[in-house]
C-alpha cells in the first residue's frame, strides 16, 4: 500500500511540541501503524532577535511548505494536512500558490486538510493593542488581522479552485478541506473560523484556542476528528494501490482472478504476468485479506506468478506444508528460461516440509537438463540454496549459467535475498 503521512503544522508563536499529545495517540493506536507522522516546523518568534534575520511571512512558508514536502515526503504518499491556528493560513498559501502557478495537478497526493481553530477572516483578540505596539509589527502578526486583503485573496482562490471544485486541471485540484472551530476559542471567532467553508466538512471541538488540541486520551472528540481523517486516507490509499479493481467487491475480485486464471489454463503464457491485470489482482487478494476465500487452484496460480516476478506479500506465503508449493515449485523448475524463477522455486520448494519435496525437484531438474540442475538439487535437499546463489562468484562451475560478475545477475541475487528474506518473514 501506498504511504499515508500525516503532517501537522504549529501557529503563530508555537512550535511542533503542541502536537506531542497527539502524535503520541497515535503512535499507539492500531489502526494508524501505516501512518507516518512529520512536522512541518518554521520561524515564528514574538519580536525579530537580530537585526540581519527577518521573520519569514505567510507568502514566504507557504513556498516552504512546498520545499518542504518535495524534500521530506516520498512521492507516492497520500498526505494529510492537519494545522493549527496561523498553520492553517500556511497551509492555504501553499495550495493557492500551486493553482495559481499551474501546478494544481502536484496536490492530488493531498489526501485532506484539517484546519483547526485558523483565523480564516482574522482575530480581532487584542486588536487595536497589537497595531499600537511595535513590538506586534511583525509579518505573520499582520495577517492575521481582519480584513487582510491578501489573506483574503488567498482563501478565495483555495475555495474556488480546490474546495468547491469538481475538476483536476493545471488549475484546480478537488481536496477536501476540514475546518474546525473550538467551543471556547476567544481568540478566533466560529465565524472566522469557520469562515465560507460551508461545504460540509466543518465542525466545532472541545477546549480554547490552545487547548483544542492538547488532547489527553483517544476518545477525545479532537483526536477522533483527527482520527477520521487519517482513516479516510488509509482507505484511499488502499484504494488507489488496487488499481482497477478499487471499486469491486471482494466476490467480483475473485471472480476476476478465476477468469484470469482460466484464460491461463487454455493460453499458458508468461507474459500475462507482467501485466497490470495481474498485478493489480493479487494486490487486491493482499490488501483485503481475501487469501482465505482463495480456491486451491486459484492460490497456487497466484503463487505461480510470485515466482515469476519475485513479490510475494506476507500474506500469500505458503505454509510448509502446503501442497501449492510443489505445484508452483515444479513448474519453473522444469524450465530453464527464465533463470530466476528456477531459483525462486528452488527456495519455495527447499523450506516446504512435505515428504515429497525432494521427488517432485528431482524429477521436474532431471526433466529440465539444466546445467545445474545437480548442484540445486543437492541445495534443495540440504536447505542450502541462497548459499549456493550467495557463493556463486567464488564458485562459477556450480552454477555455470549464473555470472555475478556481470550486473543484471548481481542485481537479480540481490532480489533473490530479498525474496528469501520473504519467505522466511524477515
Amino acid at each position: 500500500m501506498a504511504g499515508v503521512v500525516v503532517v501537522f503544522v504549529h501557529g503563530l508563536f508555537s512550535s511542533p511540541a503542541v502536537w506531542t499529545p497527539l502524535a503520541s495517540l497515535i503512535a499507539l493506536d492500531p489502526d494508524l501503524d501505516d501512518i507516518d507522522v512529520k512536522y512541518f516546523q518554521y520561524d515564528s518568534p514574538v519580536i525579530r532577535r537580530w537585526p540581519t534575520r527577518r521573520i519569514p511571512s505567510i507568502d514566504t512558508l507557504g513556498l516552504r511548505l512546498r520545499t518542504w514536502l518535495s524534500n521530506n515526503v516520498s512521492e507516492g504518499s497520500q498526505v494529510v494536512l492537519i494545522s493549527h491556528s496561523m498553520g492553517g493560513l500556511v497551509v492555504q498559501n501553499y495550495l493557492a500558490s500551486e493553482v495559481a502557478e499551474g501546478r494544481a495537478k502536484d496536490l492530488q497526493r493531498i489526501s485532506s486538510v484539517a484546519m483547526i481553530s485558523c483565523p480564516n477572516e482574522g482575530s480581532e483578540f487584542l486588536s487595536l493593542l497589537r497595531k499600537m505596539i511595535p513590538l506586534w509589527r511583525q509579518p505573520q502578526e499582520r495577517s492575521l488581522r481582519p480584513l487582510e486583503k491578501e489573506i483574503d485573496k488567498t482563501r478565495r482562490i483555495v475555495l474556488q479552485y480546490v474546495a468547491y471544485t469538481h475538476k483536476l486541471t493545471d488549475n484546480s485540484c478537488p481536496i477536501p478541506i476540514w475546518v474546525y472551530t473550538a467551543e471556547s476559542d476567544g481568540i478566533v471567532t466560529r465565524k472566522s473560523a469557520l469562515s465560507m467553508f460551508d461545504s460540509g466538512y466543518y465542525g466545532a471541538l472541545p477546549g480554547d484556542h490552545s487547548s483544542v488540541i492538547q488532547v489527553t486520551d483517544q476518545t477525545h472528540e479532537t483526536y477522533r476528528a483527527i482520527k477520521s481523517r487519517l482513516v479516510e486516507a488509509l482507505a484511499f490509499a488502499t484504494a488507489a494501490d488496487l488499481g482497477m479493481y478499487a471499486r469491486m467487491t471482494p466476490e467480483q475480485i475473485l471472480n476476476a482472478l478465476r477468469g484470469l486464471r482460466e484464460r491461463w489454463q487454455i493460453a499458458p503464457e508468461i507474459k500475462l504476468f507482467l501485466g497490470c491485470e495481474y498485478t493489480d489482482l493479487r494486490h487486491a487478494v493482499d490488501q483485503l485479506n481475501l487469501r482465505p476465500q482463495l480456491s486451491k487452484e486459484d492460490y497456487e496460480w497466484l503463487l505461480l506468478g510470485a515466482l515469476h516476478d519475485g513479490y510475494l506479500p506476507q500474506s500469500l506465503v505458503p505454509e510448509p506444508n502446503n501442497a501449492a508449493t510443489l505445484t508452483a515449485a515444479e513448474f519453473w523448475l522444469r524450465r530453464t528460461s527464465p533463470r530466476f524463477p528456477r531459483y525462486r522455486a528452488a527456495l519455495l520448494l527447499e523450506r516446504s516440509s512435505l515428504i515429497e519435496r525432494s521427488s517432485v525437484a528431482r524429477s521436474a531438474i532431471l526433466e529440465s537438463h539444466a546445467l545445474n540442475g545437480e548442484a540445486l538439487l543437492g541445495a534443495i535437499e540440504t536447505r542450502t540454496v541462497i548459499g549456493l546463489i550467495n557463493n556463486a562468484i567464488r564458485q562459477p562451475e556450480l552454477m555455470p549459467d549464473l555470472n555475478l560478475k556481470a550486473e543484471r545477475d548481481d542485481r537479480e541475487r540481490r532480489r533473490l535475498n530479498d525474496f528469501w528474506h520473504a519467505l522466511n518473514g524477515q
